[in-house]
């Protein structure tokens, strides 16, 4: 979207605005693939780069009159942002859709979605933090991992050797339910699914450029269908907050996340949560805990399908260490070679790749001084491509975590800092159960066809279909074909 008022730095190197254009050609790139974009602005212009040379543009600042777009990468400037997080704060998920303090009731539901921790600063992030540290506790992730291993086994009972399935599809619906039961236990279980089912939907509608180039609420535009599924995902959640106050129980007698919302107390500040902060916080966790972990599952499926022999190295771990009985939190945590596939997965495709911050005051990033307001967009997913960090840095290579030891600026799939993800290990755990499990009942292959990323709040592909095949089944010597812009994103055996 653009601003009412450009003012990044002259002296900050960028791309031109458009002849005809103006500063809205910098969107048609971006919008069309954000990653490959910054990618080659990088390359261009170095590690601190305006997306439109002058300002003139903004992505995640609801405020009309931000100055601009600045992209950076590296461990310095993650740093930067990361640590000096009291000057680039964080603002709404919802960016430069948020409508505004006083929206009309239509676009009330915006100022709910995405916020929660995500979008609080100073003593109050930290207040909530303190909150919310209990609901991600050693004690209750063992809990959820029971969780987890039964709806997986689940799903696995319904895959059949032989059949060609949309993978991508299958892990987002497990996942769905993963986060459905173990943020809202059976309370309200429908409303829970079709909260999900808006979410999805208004995450999807969030990366459309025309729902930002066109925010109207007019029949046949995205923005209308925007401003539903926000709507939608609002009302589900607010139908199981009140089935669960209604149930009577003990909240300590459930092992779920809202129970543990509802009932957690910050004795520093002897407050508790309101009902739009745990409305807020639900959203940022169904998305954390729904997209994220299931593209993340894809992708490492994806890797392991394109490289045989590193998916048999993981299948002698599992059937060493768990002699075929179900994983659990504990037995997870063992699997180091597991541990190193799903470290460089999350390094090659890194599930939010974006860290973006607004700043709270005029600051120096990279020895350009970038003006108050403006936005700053940390690229992760570049970060872990620099060559002096990682060698061959797109090559899939797991063995290199056995001896690589990088800094946290230059490896943090999860953010670093005071703002490092609270679910990190929830969803890690997550991701190795969930692989655990499929590599110890099946083998899947790769067939023909293109494999495109989806990257705006989260990195996704835009679809991956794979055979599934009995686990022993012979490795077939024939590679499909596979197009697409995959190949930008990690290396690939040919022949």
């Amino acid at each position: 979207m653009f601003t009412s008022a450009p003012g990044l730095p002259e002296e900050l190197p960028g791309p031109e605005p458009s002849r005809w254009l103006s500063t809205g050609g910098a969107m048609l790139p971006w919008g069309a693939d954000s990653l490959g974009h910054a990618s080659r602005l990088f390359r261009r212009y170095g590690k601190v780069v305006a997306l439109v040379r002058g300002g003139g543009m903004r992505h995640i600042s609801p405020d009309g009159d931000c100055p601009g777009t600045v992209l950076a990468c590296g461990a310095e400037a993650t740093e930067r942002a990361a640590m000096g997080h009291e000057l680039f704060v964080k603002r709404s998920l919802v960016g430069a859709l948020h409508p505004g303090d006083a929206a009309p009731e239509r676009k009330q539901p915006l100022l709910t979605f995405g916020t929660g921790l995500f979008s609080v600063n100073g003593d109050e992030h930290r207040r909530l933090r303190r909150l919310l540290s209990p609901v991600f506790s050693r004690k209750r992730l063992s809990g959820y991992a029971e969780k987890m291993v039964e709806l997986t086994a689940r799903t696995l009972d319904t895959w059949q050797a032989g059949e060609i399935r949309s993978v991508d599809l299958d892990l987002r619906d497990l996942a769905s339910g993963i986060v459905t039961e173990t943020l809202l236990g059976a309370t309200g279980f429908l409303d829970g699914r079709q909260a999900i089912a808006s979410l999805t939907q208004a995450i999807q509608l969030m990366g459309q450029p025309l729902t930002r180039l066109l925010p109207y609420d007019l029949p046949g535009l995205p923005y209308r269908s925007y401003l539903n599924a926000t709507a939608q995902l609002e009302r589900g959640i607010l139908a199981v907050l009140e089935a669960r106050r209604r149930e009577g129980v003990s909240l300590s007698e459930k092992g779920d996340m809202l129970s543990a919302l509802i009932g957690a107390y910050d004795q520093e500040s002897q407050t508790r949560l309101s009902d739009p902060e745990i409305l807020g916080h639900l959203s940022v966790f169904f998305a954390a805990g729904h997209e994220t972990s299931a593209n993340a599952i894809s992708w490492t499926l994806f890797l392991l399908a394109s490289f045989p022999s590193v998916a048999a190295r993981v299948r002698e771990e599992l059937d060493a260490a768990l002699r075929g009985g179900l994983p659990t939190a504990e037995t997870v945590e063992s699997l180091e070679y597991l541990g190193y596939v799903v470290k460089e997965s999350l390094r090659l495709f890194t599930p939010a790749p974006w860290n973006g911050r607004v700043l709270a005051d005029e600051a120096t990033l990279g020895g350009y001084v970038i003006p108050r307001g403006a936005e700053v967009l940390v690229s992760i997913y570049e970060t872990h491509r620099i060559p002096e960090f990682f060698e061959r840095p797109i090559a899939f290579r797991p063995e290199r975590w056995e001896t690589l030891r990088p800094s946290p600026y230059e490896y943090n799939p999860f953010s670093v800092g005071p703002r490092t993800c609270i679910g990190a290990a929830f969803a890690t755990l997550e991701i190795k159960l969930v692989l655990a499990m499929i590599l110890q009942r099946f083998r899947l292959e790769l067939v023909p066809q293109r494999i495109d990323r989806f990257a705006e709040l989260v990195l996704a592909p835009k679809s991956l279909k794979m055979k599934v095949t009995q686990r022993d089944a012979p490795v077939s010597k024939e590679r499909p074909q596979i197009l697409g812009n995959v190949y930008d994103m990690v290396e690939l055996p040919v022949g």
